[in-house]
């Protein structure tokens, strides 16, 4: 019997975001970027933002003890997943994107009926002749597994509609004279272009979805089926930053603990999790059972008093005394952290700031990180630090995670 998750139910101007983040750094109580209270729910429970694997290095292992209750953000299950590997079997998954059930449904029936080696290259993304979601993978998945009409339903419609539109975009380059320009080898001198068009084995059918986005966004947004490529999200799975993919004994153990867990999925706003379990009846008002809580990096897209007071507060109602949140600062590194209210306005007033790409949603990003951790300090809890490795893929993209523990002094 198959393992399944029970399902129990931009900013861009930054004259205004410097002044706000000069109130918030001086501990005013501001409406600092409003937009960013609700930026979650414009980006993430439409469905536009559809992930495969996590973005940050997993670090459940430094969070979670075996044998208790942890909750997690839902994402592509890799969480919930590498928990189980350390020993936890009771998980309450929770997501403000409904569609993420899917991604994280069929990864964990991957893991199930899939070898190390399949599952490996079917979440793998790669510049050219990409694995990612192999279609002969994928229907023999379907015939090896339990039939589940709802969740291959899904999957059909939204490859189906993705082939379509990919086939439509790759004519609308192919019949674009700059494509025969870079074809004809007059642009060898750069490096972008040489790489992607003068290889002799391209293949617009076989290059990735990530990395078509890419060769897209070259010849313009009118080539680029945007509405369908933002709901893939292949970065590559690395075997050293995910504990239950560090080698096929890692798979395997993980595939005969899942067996034994339970696994529920709510689907929410972090802030309204608290509420939402104890009207499901899962948790009363006095229950304090999770002995961690992984908000992935969900703080990027809150401003820091919104944080602190509509999730960390509310979030320790339902933690262990000993317990720890901890959540990831994608991008910002401890001495940003530190830096506090001067980082702040180094990345919002340098335009050329590399870190903040200078893009302005980025820049509020980082900013939420920094002013939160900023007003955390203050309050009273146990707030610490741990810096992971660079993480740099084949794609060109490149970050560093740092991780913030919480929890009660």
């Amino acid at each position: 019997m198959e393992v399944k998750i029970k399902n129990l139910s931009g900013n861009s101007d930054v004259d205004s975001l410097i002044i706000s983040a000069n109130l918030i750094c001086d501990g005013i109580e501001y409406d600092f970027n409003k937009e960013s209270i609700n930026i979650s729910s414009e980006l993430f429970d439409n469905g536009k933002a559809l992930y495969f694997n996590p973005t940050e290095e997993l670090r459940m292992g430094d969070i979670v003890k075996a044998g208790k209750k942890t909750a997690t953000v839902l994402s592509s299950g890799d969480f919930a997943i590498d928990s189980i590997y350390h020993g936890v079997s009771d998980i309450i998954c929770f997501d403000i994107n409904k569609f993420q059930f899917f991604p994280a449904a069929l990864k964990i029936k991957a893991l199930q009926n899939m070898s190390y080696k399949d599952f490996y290259d079917f979440f793998t993304e790669k510049k050219f002749n990409s694995t990612f979601f192999d279609s002969s993978t994928y229907e023999k998945l379907k015939n090896d597994s339990e039939n589940d009409i709802f969740l291959y339903a899904f999957f059909d419609t939204l490859l189906k509609r993705f082939n379509q539109e990919k086939e439509l975009s790759i004519k609308k380059i192919k019949d674009d004279p700059f494509y025969y320009y870079l074809m004809a080898g007059k642009n060898k001198d750069n490096s972008i272009y040489h790489q992607i068009f003068q290889r002799d084995d391209v293949d617009f059918n076989k290059i990735s979805f990530l990395f078509l986005d890419f060769i897209f966004s070259m010849f313009g947004t009118i080539y680029k089926p945007s509405n369908i490529l933002k709901m893939f999200h292949g970065l590559n799975i690395i075997d050293s930053k995910n504990s239950y993919m560090e080698n096929k004994d890692s798979f395997n153990y993980t595939k005969e603990l899942i067996c034994d867990s339970d696994i529920k999925y709510v689907n929410c706003d972090v802030s309204g999790l608290e509420e939402e379990l104890i009207k499901l009846g899962n948790i009363d008002s006095s229950f304090r059972g999770f002995q961690s809580i992984y908000l992935s990096n969900i703080p990027e897209y809150m401003r820091g008093d919104y944080f602190i007071n509509n999730v960390i507060n509310k979030l320790m109602n339902i933690l262990e005394d000993d317990g720890i949140i901890a959540y990831c600062c994608q991008g910002a590194t401890i001495d940003d952290l530190n830096g506090g209210k001067n980082v702040v306005f180094d990345i919002i007033n340098n335009k050329d700031n590399a870190l903040a790409d200078s893009n302005p949603f980025n820049r509020i990003r980082l900013v939420n990180n920094i002013c939160g951790y900023e007003l955390l300090k203050r309050k009273n809890y146990d707030v610490s630090l741990s810096e992971a490795k660079s993480l740099s893929i084949d794609n060109g993209y490149h970050d560093k995670d740092t991780f913030v523990y919480v929890k009660k002094k």
